[in-house]
């Protein structure tokens, strides 16, 4: 998740947008009885993680393209890459462990719906795959302990196909991407059991259709877009039907086939929006949406973990003291503990997790995120000087 910062100027809105689908995501993933998660909307918001993929392609493509094909090393991009994405997710899968050591301790006097290191989700056969971002490879059938950093291990994999079809693939270059959107998404159309909610079995394939189509964009917002002038009217007529198409695809094609659309539908919202120039541009640019996408990748990475630890609590202290904080849902088998007796109890807990996760992600983003993402830089500045060294007669 690089920020939006190019040759061109930064991209303040698509940030911004990026910050809002962040916290959509939390939402979406905070299991509740609320008026939000009852809703087809954030039932479906899955598909926000491929707004994620086709802004992440967008970007990466105008800050590295040129330059990897120009002579910038592989190792030294992917060194960048893993110092972005890699430390915060480290120092949150560390958290999950230590949170399970705590349960070792607590099971012993307090009641636990499942005992420490017991489970699917947090077994110690997951651990290898966690720190080498190989969960989302059908290694195992379902998410492994931090859910949302399958799609960061994909990326982080799409990084390095993208790399080196930049350094070798020359004037084929657009073709590579073309055949890797296409084969994506064929693969998800043929073999996904829910065609785009892919994540532990066919990930990488939905990441790479997105991050190319990503790349793609680039390519037509930098020749052909870049600088076009249109009317204030159109300009905002286009920005308030490409986010209610937004609203309407989430809404109804979520769970069908024509979910496998969505990195089209979000390659327009990328060109749409990184003219800036219409209303809810201009409200996306200010400073409370700017600081919610500088902490994007935060709370994006941070979310699950809060809201697993929250869970946790309140089935305790419902099972404790017999207090009714907890809504099953039996649509599936076995029934879901949701928090939240009542709508208010759930909308409640819904915004106490919000409030929960906007501050540790400011505290992740300015002690981890930030001083990770220099330390690496100065190490490839380093490899780069050291290099031209190396070369000179």
């Amino acid at each position: 998740m690089e920020q939006s910062k190019t040759q061109l100027g930064r991209f303040e809105v698509l940030d911004s947008w990026r910050g809002i689908c962040a916290l959509i995501i939390a939402l979406f993933h905070f299991q509740a009885y609320s008026h939000l998660t009852t809703t087809s909307f954030l039932a479906n918001c899955y598909l926000f993680v491929d707004f994620f993929f086709v802004l992440s392609g967008f970007v990466i493509a105008a800050n590295y393209q040129a330059r990897l094909a120009e002579g910038f090393g592989l190792g030294q991009f992917m060194l960048l890459r893993f110092g972005r994405i890699y430390p915060l997710h480290l120092f949150i899968f560390l958290l999950f462990i230590f949170a399970e050591l705590v349960k070792v301790v607590l099971q012993n006097y307090l009641p636990m719906d499942v005992p420490a290191f017991d489970s699917n989700m947090h077994g110690p056969h997951s651990l290898l795959a966690q720190l080498l971002f190989l969960q989302s490879f059908n290694f195992y059938p379902y998410l492994t302990w931090n859910v949302p950093s399958w799609s960061i291990a994909t990326e982080f994999w799409t990084y390095l196909l993208f790399a080196i079809a930049a350094i070798y693939a020359g004037r084929l270059f657009n073709w590579f991407m073309v055949g890797a959107i296409a084969m994506g998404l064929t693969t998800l159309y043929l073999f996904s059991p829910f065609w785009m909610n892919a994540t532990f079995d066919f990930g990488i394939y939905r990441c790479l259709a997105g991050f190319c189509a990503g790349v793609l964009c680039w390519h037509v917002w930098s020749k052909y877009l870049h600088g076009l002038k249109l009317s204030w009217l159109a300009t905002n007529l286009l920005e308030i039907l490409v986010t209610l198409n937004v609203v309407f695809f989430i809404w109804i094609a979520a769970w069908t086939v024509y979910s496998i659309f969505a990195p089209f539908l979000f390659a327009v919202v990328v060109l749409v929006f990184a003219a800036e120039g219409g209303l809810i541009s201009r409200i996306l640019r200010l400073k409370p949406f700017q600081i919610l996408g500088a902490l994007s990748y935060s709370v994006y990475m941070m979310h699950y973990f809060i809201e697993e630890q929250v869970t946790n609590a309140v089935k305790m202290v419902a099972k404790l003291k017999g207090y009714q904080l907890i809504n099953y849902d039996y649509s599936i088998t076995p029934p879901a503990k949701l928090v939240g007796n009542t709508l208010a109890q759930g909308d409640m807990w819904s915004v106490l997790v919000i409030c929960l996760v906007l501050p540790a992600a400011y505290f992740s983003y300015h002690y981890i995120e930030i001083p990770s993402r220099n330390w690496f830089r100065k190490i490839a500045a380093t490899q780069t000087t050291a290099q031209i060294q190396m070369a000179r007669p």
